[in-house]
């Protein structure tokens, strides 16, 4: 089975999305007149697994389309974890969008040249740092975060609704203790090598969540939603 959706699952997203509000879940505030995937679906290779799709409107929907490409190319070339799933993305994800991007091929190649100790083999591998912009990182762990509150939730975070990120160059022990020792749900998409998340939200204020991403072992990330003014204290 390669997670192709059956009749019954196309038909229950369609009725889904007729129950939902017209406005777009991402924007929370233009029409909602197409089905967008969350996390994008540039970040897996076919076969893909079942992908999340969320009502969103046509900007949200393509106008991310240059930040996400950069986030694949970017995350895919973080040093990591050689797993077979990270490997292959990188070699048929992301270095192909590079030979064909000589913009983003620059930005890859213009750091400091530099040896790295690979953890899979531990032989020094040639690599160069690079910087990561966080314009087309922080918009997309957003956009994710929103899409996937409204899927696991049922109803979508107000547009005024703050998200505070937090890039994480790995999954640190204090963060993996927490994420065990919480009361936060886990789930996977394509398995645990591909895309991991786990999730929460406070039962007496329901838009404070808290998110913690896992990409192919090779970037983590945060997010923290808070409602416009909540005071924490």
């Amino acid at each position: 089975m390669l997670g192709l959706p059956q009749m019954g699952d196309a038909k229950r997203r369609k009725e889904q999305f007729r129950k939902t509000p017209q406005t777009c879940v991402l924007c929370g505030e233009r029409p909602a007149t197409t089905m967008d995937h969350v996390p994008p679906k540039g970040l897996f290779l076919p076969p893909r697994p079942a992908l999340i799709t969320v009502p969103a409107c046509e900007v949200c929907n393509g106008g991310a389309s240059e930040a996400e490409e950069k986030f694949r190319v970017y995350m895919s070339a973080k040093n990591g974890i050689d797993t077979r799933a990270s490997m292959d993305f990188w070699k048929n994800g992301g270095l192909r969008t590079v030979k064909n991007n000589n913009k983003l091929l620059r930005e890859l190649t213009s750091g400091i040249p530099l040896f790295i100790r690979s953890p899979s083999t531990a032989r020094f591998e040639p690599s160069r740092t690079f910087k990561w912009p966080r314009a087309s990182h922080d918009p997309i762990i957003k956009k994710i975060t929103r899409g996937l509150y409204y899927h696991h939730f049922g109803s979508p975070l107000l547009a005024s609704t703050e998200i505070e990120i937090t890039f994480l160059s790995t999954l640190y022990d204090e963060i993996k203790n927490f994420a065990m020792g919480q009361d936060l749900t886990r789930r996977n998409l394509g398995g645990a090598e591909r895309f991991c998340y786990a999730y929460g939200r406070a039962k007496e204020k329901p838009e404070i969540s808290i998110w913690i991403y896992q990409f192919y072992l090779r970037h983590w990330a945060g997010a923290v939603t808070n409602p416009e003014g909540c005071d924490f204290a």
